[in-house]
Protein backbone atom coordinates (compact mmCIF):
# COMPACT_ATOMS: atom_id res chain seq x y z
CA UNK A 1 0.00 0.00 0.00
CA UNK A 2 1.30 3.40 -0.86
CA UNK A 3 0.96 6.53 0.82
CA UNK A 4 -1.49 9.16 -1.05
CA UNK A 5 0.53 11.76 0.51
CA UNK A 6 4.02 11.02 -0.93
CA UNK A 7 3.76 7.61 -2.43
CA UNK A 8 5.62 6.06 -0.15
CA UNK A 9 5.32 2.14 0.09
CA UNK A 10 4.39 2.02 3.64
CA UNK A 11 5.69 -0.87 5.76
CA UNK A 12 2.20 -3.53 7.19
CA UNK A 13 0.41 -2.10 10.04
CA UNK A 14 1.57 1.08 9.49
CA UNK A 15 -0.86 4.10 11.20
CA UNK A 16 1.09 7.23 9.66
CA UNK A 17 3.52 7.59 6.97
CA UNK A 18 7.20 7.62 8.03
CA UNK A 19 8.56 10.01 4.75
CA UNK A 20 5.88 12.78 5.34
CA UNK A 21 4.08 11.79 8.53
CA UNK A 22 0.34 11.62 6.80
CA UNK A 23 -2.18 9.58 8.34
CA UNK A 24 -3.24 6.05 6.56
CA UNK A 25 -6.40 5.17 6.69
CA UNK A 26 -7.06 1.18 6.57
CA UNK A 27 -9.61 1.60 3.67
CA UNK A 28 -7.48 3.43 1.33
CA UNK A 29 -7.75 1.87 -2.03
CA UNK A 30 -7.65 3.13 -5.66
CA UNK A 31 -11.09 5.42 -5.84
CA UNK A 32 -11.39 3.49 -9.34
CA UNK A 33 -11.69 0.42 -7.56
CA UNK A 34 -14.54 1.50 -5.28
CA UNK A 35 -16.79 2.22 -8.70
CA UNK A 36 -18.42 -1.47 -9.65
CA UNK A 37 -18.54 -3.19 -12.90
CA UNK A 38 -21.64 -3.17 -14.02
CA UNK A 39 -23.47 -6.22 -14.10
CA UNK A 40 -24.91 -8.47 -17.32
CA UNK A 41 -28.16 -7.50 -16.88
CA UNK A 42 -27.91 -3.69 -15.30
CA UNK A 43 -29.24 -0.98 -16.95
CA UNK A 44 -27.10 1.26 -18.23
CA UNK A 45 -27.10 5.24 -19.12
CA UNK A 46 -27.81 5.25 -22.76
CA UNK A 47 -27.17 8.74 -24.36
CA UNK A 48 -30.50 10.65 -25.15
CA UNK A 49 -32.25 10.19 -28.61
CA UNK A 50 -31.88 12.79 -31.07
CA UNK A 51 -34.45 13.28 -33.20
CA UNK A 52 -32.22 14.77 -35.83
CA UNK A 53 -30.05 11.87 -36.41
CA UNK A 54 -30.82 8.73 -35.07
CA UNK A 55 -34.25 7.26 -33.69
CA UNK A 56 -35.38 7.33 -30.62
CA UNK A 57 -34.68 5.03 -27.55
CA UNK A 58 -37.77 3.40 -27.59
CA UNK A 59 -36.91 1.84 -31.00
CA UNK A 60 -36.25 -1.60 -31.80
CA UNK A 61 -33.01 -2.92 -31.67
CA UNK A 62 -30.40 -1.93 -34.59
CA UNK A 63 -31.93 0.98 -34.79
CA UNK A 64 -29.14 3.43 -35.39
CA UNK A 65 -28.87 6.24 -31.90
CA UNK A 66 -27.32 10.10 -31.85
CA UNK A 67 -23.90 8.63 -32.57
CA UNK A 68 -24.29 6.69 -35.49
CA UNK A 69 -24.32 9.54 -37.64
CA UNK A 70 -22.50 10.08 -40.93
CA UNK A 71 -20.41 12.24 -39.36
CA UNK A 72 -19.67 10.62 -36.27
CA UNK A 73 -18.51 7.30 -38.48
CA UNK A 74 -16.24 10.04 -40.74
CA UNK A 75 -14.39 11.48 -37.87
CA UNK A 76 -13.93 7.76 -36.36
CA UNK A 77 -11.88 6.32 -39.45
CA UNK A 78 -10.31 9.86 -39.80
CA UNK A 79 -8.76 8.80 -35.62
CA UNK A 80 -8.55 4.91 -36.64
CA UNK A 81 -6.60 4.87 -40.15
CA UNK A 82 -5.76 8.55 -41.32
CA UNK A 83 -3.89 9.31 -38.30
CA UNK A 84 -1.18 11.80 -39.66
CA UNK A 85 1.98 10.09 -41.87
CA UNK A 86 4.37 12.69 -39.89
CA UNK A 87 3.00 11.92 -36.39
CA UNK A 88 3.07 8.00 -36.69
CA UNK A 89 6.92 9.18 -38.12
CA UNK A 90 7.64 11.06 -34.99
CA UNK A 91 6.30 8.28 -32.04
CA UNK A 92 7.88 5.55 -34.35
CA UNK A 93 10.98 3.71 -32.30
CA UNK A 94 10.41 6.35 -29.01
CA UNK A 95 9.97 4.62 -25.55
CA UNK A 96 6.36 5.11 -24.23
CA UNK A 97 7.16 7.43 -21.55
CA UNK A 98 10.28 10.49 -21.40
CA UNK A 99 12.40 8.77 -18.62
CA UNK A 100 15.68 8.29 -19.40
CA UNK A 101 18.94 8.33 -17.40
CA UNK A 102 20.52 10.92 -18.77
CA UNK A 103 17.46 12.80 -18.25
CA UNK A 104 17.32 12.19 -14.37
CA UNK A 105 20.49 12.33 -14.01
CA UNK A 106 20.66 16.12 -15.50
CA UNK A 107 17.52 16.73 -13.15
CA UNK A 108 19.58 15.74 -10.57
CA UNK A 109 22.24 18.32 -11.07
CA UNK A 110 19.62 21.23 -11.80
CA UNK A 111 18.28 20.38 -8.34
CA UNK A 112 21.29 20.14 -6.27
CA UNK A 113 21.09 23.83 -5.37
CA UNK A 114 17.82 23.97 -3.85
CA UNK A 115 18.69 20.61 -1.97
CA UNK A 116 21.92 22.24 -1.03
CA UNK A 117 20.14 25.35 0.43
CA UNK A 118 17.09 23.51 2.12
CA UNK A 119 19.33 20.40 3.58
CA UNK A 120 20.09 22.38 6.65
CA UNK A 121 17.10 24.32 7.30
CA UNK A 122 14.69 21.47 6.26
CA UNK A 123 16.33 18.09 6.37
CA UNK A 124 13.26 15.89 6.45
CA UNK A 125 11.02 18.14 3.88
CA UNK A 126 14.26 17.84 1.27
CA UNK A 127 13.88 14.42 1.78
CA UNK A 128 10.60 13.87 1.24
CA UNK A 129 11.21 16.06 -1.70
CA UNK A 130 13.91 14.27 -3.37
CA UNK A 131 11.38 11.05 -2.73
CA UNK A 132 9.01 12.66 -4.55
CA UNK A 133 10.53 13.84 -7.60
CA UNK A 134 12.26 10.24 -7.47
CA UNK A 135 15.60 11.40 -7.40
CA UNK A 136 18.31 8.50 -7.94
CA UNK A 137 21.42 10.20 -8.47
CA UNK A 138 21.80 13.08 -5.85
CA UNK A 139 23.34 10.85 -3.10
CA UNK A 140 25.66 9.36 -5.79
CA UNK A 141 26.73 12.89 -7.02
CA UNK A 142 27.38 14.25 -3.56
CA UNK A 143 29.60 11.57 -2.60
CA UNK A 144 31.19 11.76 -5.94
CA UNK A 145 31.95 15.41 -5.22
CA UNK A 146 32.83 14.70 -1.71
CA UNK A 147 35.36 12.34 -2.88
CA UNK A 148 37.08 15.14 -5.20
CA UNK A 149 37.52 17.72 -2.89
CA UNK A 150 38.82 15.10 -0.05
CA UNK A 151 41.65 13.98 -2.38
CA UNK A 152 42.15 17.68 -3.35
CA UNK A 153 42.24 19.17 0.69
CA UNK A 154 44.81 15.96 1.33
CA UNK A 155 46.72 17.61 -1.51
CA UNK A 156 46.91 20.78 -0.09
CA UNK A 157 47.05 19.75 3.40
CA UNK A 158 49.83 17.92 3.03
CA UNK A 159 52.58 20.56 2.84
CA UNK A 160 51.22 22.26 5.69
CA UNK A 161 51.32 18.98 7.78
CA UNK A 162 54.86 18.73 6.53
CA UNK A 163 56.10 22.38 7.36
CA UNK A 164 54.10 22.04 11.16
CA UNK A 165 56.13 18.77 11.62
CA UNK A 166 59.21 20.01 10.53
CA UNK A 167 59.07 23.33 12.79
CA UNK A 168 57.84 20.85 15.99
CA UNK A 169 60.66 19.00 15.51
CA UNK A 170 63.44 21.24 15.01
CA UNK A 171 61.96 23.44 18.33
CA UNK A 172 61.70 20.29 20.26
CA UNK A 173 65.22 18.59 19.14
CA UNK A 174 66.71 22.15 19.14
CA UNK A 175 68.43 21.16 15.48
CA UNK A 176 68.72 23.29 12.41
CA UNK A 177 66.98 21.17 9.84
CA UNK A 178 68.01 23.49 7.20
CA UNK A 179 70.52 26.81 6.67
CA UNK A 180 67.33 28.78 6.24
CA UNK A 181 63.90 29.49 6.09
CA UNK A 182 64.30 29.85 2.00
CA UNK A 183 66.15 26.32 1.90
CA UNK A 184 63.43 24.78 4.42
CA UNK A 185 60.43 25.70 2.85
CA UNK A 186 62.17 24.31 -0.63
CA UNK A 187 62.96 21.12 0.91
CA UNK A 188 59.05 20.63 2.71
CA UNK A 189 57.94 21.69 -1.15
CA UNK A 190 59.68 18.81 -2.32
CA UNK A 191 58.80 16.64 0.05
CA UNK A 192 54.92 17.45 -0.61
CA UNK A 193 54.99 17.07 -4.34
CA UNK A 194 56.28 13.37 -3.86
CA UNK A 195 53.46 12.21 -1.73
CA UNK A 196 50.49 15.24 -2.14
CA UNK A 197 48.64 12.68 -4.56
CA UNK A 198 48.89 9.35 -2.34
CA UNK A 199 47.81 11.51 0.57
CA UNK A 200 44.92 12.79 -1.55
CA UNK A 201 43.86 9.21 -2.24
CA UNK A 202 44.28 8.21 1.39
CA UNK A 203 42.32 11.49 2.41
CA UNK A 204 39.84 10.42 -0.16
CA UNK A 205 39.06 6.96 1.17
CA UNK A 206 38.54 7.90 4.68
CA UNK A 207 36.16 10.22 3.26
CA UNK A 208 34.46 7.69 1.68
CA UNK A 209 34.32 5.41 4.83
CA UNK A 210 33.15 8.78 6.81
CA UNK A 211 30.16 9.26 4.71
CA UNK A 212 29.04 5.45 4.02
CA UNK A 213 29.27 4.30 7.40
CA UNK A 214 26.94 7.15 9.57
CA UNK A 215 23.93 6.43 6.62
CA UNK A 216 24.50 2.93 6.67
CA UNK A 217 24.19 2.39 10.72
CA UNK A 218 21.07 4.87 10.55
CA UNK A 219 19.94 2.52 8.22
CA UNK A 220 20.02 -0.44 10.00
CA UNK A 221 18.53 0.83 13.09
CA UNK A 222 15.69 2.17 10.86
CA UNK A 223 15.61 -0.93 8.95
CA UNK A 224 16.11 -3.63 11.73
CA UNK A 225 14.47 -1.80 14.43
CA UNK A 226 11.69 0.04 13.42
CA UNK A 227 10.70 -2.33 10.58
CA UNK A 228 11.15 0.71 8.09
CA UNK A 229 10.81 -0.39 4.58
CA UNK A 230 14.40 -0.35 2.63
CA UNK A 231 13.94 2.23 -0.36
CA UNK A 232 16.84 2.63 -2.71
CA UNK A 233 15.56 6.82 -2.79
CA UNK A 234 14.93 6.69 0.84
CA UNK A 235 19.27 5.60 1.21
CA UNK A 236 19.99 7.74 -1.93
CA UNK A 237 18.32 11.10 -0.11
CA UNK A 238 19.50 10.40 3.34
CA UNK A 239 23.57 9.67 1.70
CA UNK A 240 23.24 13.06 0.30
CA UNK A 241 21.95 15.26 2.81
CA UNK A 242 24.07 13.58 6.06
CA UNK A 243 26.92 13.88 3.25
CA UNK A 244 26.78 17.76 2.35
CA UNK A 245 28.18 19.41 5.75
CA UNK A 246 31.35 16.82 4.83
CA UNK A 247 31.39 18.38 1.49
CA UNK A 248 31.42 22.22 2.15
CA UNK A 249 33.79 21.93 5.03
CA UNK A 250 35.87 19.93 2.83
CA UNK A 251 35.84 23.00 0.40
CA UNK A 252 36.24 25.67 3.20
CA UNK A 253 38.95 23.22 4.43
CA UNK A 254 40.92 23.37 1.11
CA UNK A 255 40.72 26.99 1.11
CA UNK A 256 41.91 27.79 4.76
CA UNK A 257 44.58 25.26 4.39
CA UNK A 258 46.36 27.85 2.59
CA UNK A 259 46.37 30.27 5.51
CA UNK A 260 47.13 27.11 8.80
CA UNK A 261 46.05 23.83 8.73
CA UNK A 262 44.51 24.45 12.05
CA UNK A 263 41.96 26.09 10.84
CA UNK A 264 41.36 24.17 8.56
CA UNK A 265 40.54 20.80 11.20
CA UNK A 266 38.92 22.71 13.00
CA UNK A 267 36.63 23.12 10.05
CA UNK A 268 36.29 19.59 9.40
CA UNK A 269 35.21 18.61 12.83
CA UNK A 270 32.61 21.11 12.41
CA UNK A 271 31.27 19.73 9.56
CA UNK A 272 31.27 16.62 11.09
CA UNK A 273 28.90 17.81 14.13
CA UNK A 274 26.66 19.15 11.81
CA UNK A 275 26.37 16.33 9.57
CA UNK A 276 25.46 14.14 13.04
CA UNK A 277 23.00 17.22 13.79
CA UNK A 278 21.03 16.30 10.57
CA UNK A 279 21.53 12.50 10.52
CA UNK A 280 19.91 12.03 14.69
CA UNK A 281 17.28 14.84 12.88
CA UNK A 282 15.95 12.49 9.95
CA UNK A 283 16.42 9.15 11.79
CA UNK A 284 14.24 10.91 14.74
CA UNK A 285 11.39 11.71 12.70
CA UNK A 286 11.06 8.76 10.52
CA UNK A 287 11.63 6.26 13.31
CA UNK A 288 8.86 8.55 15.60
CA UNK A 289 6.59 10.35 13.34
CA UNK A 290 4.82 12.23 16.24
CA UNK A 291 8.18 14.12 17.26
CA UNK A 292 8.99 12.05 19.99
CA UNK A 293 12.69 12.42 20.22
CA UNK A 294 15.50 9.39 22.53
CA UNK A 295 18.17 11.01 23.50
CA UNK A 296 19.94 7.68 24.24
CA UNK A 297 19.39 6.20 20.91
CA UNK A 298 20.67 9.39 18.96
CA UNK A 299 23.89 9.21 21.33
CA UNK A 300 24.08 5.11 20.18
CA UNK A 301 23.80 6.10 16.48
CA UNK A 302 26.84 8.45 16.97
CA UNK A 303 29.16 6.40 18.90
CA UNK A 304 28.38 3.33 17.00
CA UNK A 305 29.07 5.09 13.93
CA UNK A 306 32.34 6.99 15.23
CA UNK A 307 33.58 3.66 16.71
CA UNK A 308 33.05 2.01 12.74
CA UNK A 309 34.57 5.04 10.89
CA UNK A 310 37.99 4.82 13.58
CA UNK A 311 38.11 0.99 13.28
CA UNK A 312 37.89 1.06 9.64
CA UNK A 313 39.75 3.81 9.05
CA UNK A 314 42.54 3.04 11.76
CA UNK A 315 43.15 -0.39 9.16
CA UNK A 316 42.41 0.56 5.76
CA UNK A 317 43.91 3.90 6.10
CA UNK A 318 46.62 3.04 8.60
CA UNK A 319 47.45 0.04 5.97
CA UNK A 320 47.98 2.64 3.31
CA UNK A 321 49.75 5.30 5.23
CA UNK A 322 52.45 2.86 6.25
CA UNK A 323 53.77 3.06 2.55
CA UNK A 324 53.81 7.12 2.73
CA UNK A 325 55.21 6.88 5.50
CA UNK A 326 58.63 4.81 4.68
CA UNK A 327 58.56 6.81 1.24
CA UNK A 328 58.42 10.07 3.05
CA UNK A 329 61.47 8.82 5.25
CA UNK A 330 63.10 7.87 2.66
CA UNK A 331 62.98 11.17 0.91
CA UNK A 332 63.74 12.99 4.46
CA UNK A 333 67.06 11.26 4.82
CA UNK A 334 68.32 12.06 1.19
CA UNK A 335 66.81 15.58 1.15
CA UNK A 336 68.68 16.27 4.56
CA UNK A 337 71.92 15.95 3.37
CA UNK A 338 71.15 18.60 0.91
CA UNK A 339 69.50 21.14 3.47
Amino acid sequence: MKCLKCGFILPPGAEKCPICGGKVNSAQEDPRARQPYPGVGAQRNNPPADAGYGFSAGDSEGRQNRYATPAFHTYRKQVLSNFPQNQQANYQGQPRDGYNRGSAFMRALLDLPQVVRSAFTDPMGTLQGMIRREDRFSGLIVVLLSLLFAFLAGMILTRGALGVAFSAMSGLTGLELADSAASLNQGVGYLAGKVAAPVGGIAAVCQLIAALVPAVVAMAYLILLKQLRFSFLLASGFTAIVTLPNLIALLLASVFSLITPYLSLLILFFGQVVSYVLLCTMAMQLANPDGEKSVPVQSALVCLSELMKVILIAVIGGAMMSGVIRTLSSLTNSVSGLL
